[in-house]
């Protein structure tokens, strides 16, 4: 087999894995197609992919849910009562959420009756000093037609996001040396931070974005829930603890999958004014 047979071969068989092909084009978005550009590059890069994408399907599959997300069933839904402090503040989740007020047309004109989403919210001390906490900031992110849907949707940004914060460290780095430099003259190329358009700097710049791919909960980690972060609004309730979620966000939101319909979304957004939340992954 020819050498463009062979690395047509292996880019047949990784990328047909959905999970390795947006992984791929992620790398490719952020850096640029040379990086890639042969099977041994793609070879020795796949091993770290895979990893991360291992460890980040693993942490949102313990994301717990999908909870149906309704304010007309919140007198019924004990769980809700832990995590909004009344039936008004699930509308103003559903409306002020910017995913939901980008995406949630697409829902109602392919007639998909539900929509599901990872719901972030907050805690921040109740009034009066009694060191109690209430959940503030709801939002919502990561619409599909199903659950799966929402937890790839993580993935992918979890992963985009890992690439992206790889990039932005190696051009400071690199921008760093250069302010090193002397002035004026030919200056000396330090293969390390050498930008990556060029044919040399592809084997350290590979080797330095494997090494950042071994640290995946840089970008997105889960920290166990917590039982004691909340509690029901009523004593004798159940209470519906939640994962917090770690991002290069500083914000730091408990999660969990929710289930809406898209008509109480759609009459939600009517009732804000503009969208102003929102979690970045």
């Amino acid at each position: 087999m020819s050498l463009f047979g062979k690395i047509g071969s292996l880019f047949a068989t990784t990328r047909s894995d959905e999970r390795i092909s947006h992984a791929a084009t992620a790398i490719e978005n952020n850096l640029g197609p040379h990086l890639l550009a042969t099977a041994e590059n793609w070879e020795a890069l796949l091993p770290a992919v895979t990893a991360a994408l291992d460890h980040y399907d693993r942490a949102i599959a313990t994301i717990p849910g999908p909870l149906p997300l309704s304010a007309a069933s919140y007198a019924l839904d004990q769980r809700l009562h832990t995590l909004f402090p009344s039936a008004d503040d699930v509308d103003r989740a559903l409306g002020a959420s910017i995913s939901v007020r980008n995406g949630i047309k697409w829902f109602a004109d392919k007639e998909q009756d539900t929509a599901y989403a990872l719901l972030g919210l907050r805690l921040m001390a109740a009034e009066g000093g009694s060191g109690a906490v209430r959940p503030v900031d709801h939002t919502i992110r990561s619409l599909g037609i199903h659950a799966p849907d929402t937890r790839t949707a993580l993935r992918e940004a979890a992963f985009a996001g890992l690439i992206k914060s790889f990039t932005t460290d190696l051009y400071e780095k690199f921008h760093a040396w250069r302010a090193q430099q002397p002035a004026g003259g030919l200056e000396p190329i330090d293969p390390s931070l050498v930008q990556l358009g060029q044919r040399a700097s592809v084997a350290p710049a590979l080797r330095a974005l494997a090494e950042w791919l071994r640290n995946p909960e840089r970008q997105f980690a889960l920290e166990v829930a917590n039982p004691a972060l909340l509690v029901p609004a009523v004593a004798g309730e159940a209470t519906y603890p939640l994962p917090r979620l770690v991002t290069s966000d500083r914000r730091k939101w408990l999660v969990c999958l929710v289930a809406f319909q898209t008509q109480e979304a759609i009459e939600a957004i009517e009732g804000e004014a503009r969208g102003i939340r929102y979690i970045q992954i």
